[in-house]
């Protein structure tokens, strides 16, 4: 799901792999408030028979309105809050794409990552796309990617299944400084499971990367080098997705089939 940045009672929601719903009331209502007129929902433009996901990567651009962006094993951008969608990058995985991440300082900056290990990248709002992948990342599916908020050429990184399937290029967590030209592997001693979730905190006093996965959420401080088991409480089961306001302090963890939690950060 998607809040609209410029708008808090548009929802957006995925349904049926790429059928996008949008919802302007806050959430309330039935199927008429989601799915349109029509009841069909916003997929105009979109291939249905493309390799999309059960639940494809969406993301609503921070600073303009009204864009948001969706992913099959191409990259779909809509500039009317999903009324209609054109492809931005041509086929960029024998599967599909998995994450998407945007960086906040340049809307023209995004990534995208596959379930067959590859990472992309557009700096002109995807006219063109560079293949960044590198010889030390593993070849396993880019749960998520994120971008710090200040720099768009720092990217993080995060996959998911196990280092034993990849003993030739272990890892979980990888970053890179230059736009993904090279990686460096943040894993240190982060617990061989697989992660599926991830968030940068970047507040001067807390900075930080957050991951959440099979083993619960674990958090790496700014310059450390030890991975800690992050909050108390949680249940045992996937962390789906993390997402941190740093305006209200308040970190969300949604799990499978356990609900969502949430924390009151320092």
């Amino acid at each position: 799901m998607a809040i609209d940045p410029f708008n808090p009672q548009i929802v957006y929601s995925l349904q049926f792999g790429y059928v996008l719903s949008r919802n302007e009331h806050g959430g309330a209502g039935g199927r008429p408030e989601w799915f349109g007129p029509d009841g069909q929902g916003y997929a105009n433009g979109l291939d249905a028979s493309e390799r999309w996901l059960m639940y494809p990567p969406l993301l609503a651009d921070s600073n303009r309105q009204g864009v948001l962006y969706i992913a099959s094993n191409r990259v779909y951008r809509t500039t009317d809050r999903g009324d209609s969608w054109s492809p931005i990058s041509a086929d960029l995985t024998d599967k599909s794409i998995q994450s998407l991440a945007q960086a906040p300082s340049d809307s023209d900056t995004l990534y995208a990552g596959t379930t067959d290990g590859l990472i992309w990248r557009t700096s002109d709002g995807g006219a063109n796309w560079t293949n960044l992948n590198a010889s030390n990342l593993p070849g396993r599916a880019v749960e998520r990617l994120a971008v710090a908020d200040d720099d768009p050429q720092t990217v993080y990184a995060a996959f998911g299944g196990f280092s034993l399937q990849t003993p030739g290029a272990p890892g979980h967590v990888f970053q890179s400084s230059d736009g993904g030209t090279h990686w460096v592997d943040l894993t240190f001693n982060l617990p061989d499971a697989p992660l599926s979730s991830l968030v940068l905190d970047a507040r001067p006093a807390y900075t930080g990367v957050y991951v959440g996965g099979a083993l619960g959420i674990w958090v790496l401080k700014a310059g450390g080098q030890e991975w800690l088991p992050f909050g108390t409480g949680m249940p045992y089961a996937l962390v789906t997705d993390l997402k941190l306001n740093p305006r209200t302090g308040i970190m969300a963890a949604a799990t499978f089939g356990r609900s969502v939690w949430v924390m009151p950060m320092p």
